[in-house]
């Protein structure tokens, strides 16, 4: 890192560790925001009337009777 001609070594420090703390202090006061979100809509329709009916009986193979 080359310093300009005015500054040493040690302000380059200075302002790095100035910027750190300042950022550390911004993020630590940093509050997330939160979504509420809406109600979920109400539907005033009943849920459909489904009808199930039960399969028919299986189907049993019978053999012809022998000849």
């Amino acid at each position: 890192m080359t310093s300009s001609p005015g500054m040493g070594r040690s302000a380059h420090l200075v302002y790095a560790l100035g910027f750190v703390i300042m950022a550390t202090m911004v993020a630590a006061s940093y509050e997330p925001y939160t979504y509420s979100s809406p109600p979920p809509p109400m539907y005033n329709s009943p849920a459909p009337k489904v009808d199930y009916n039960s399969p028919p009986p299986p189907y049993v193979y019978s053999s012809p009777p022998p000849p």
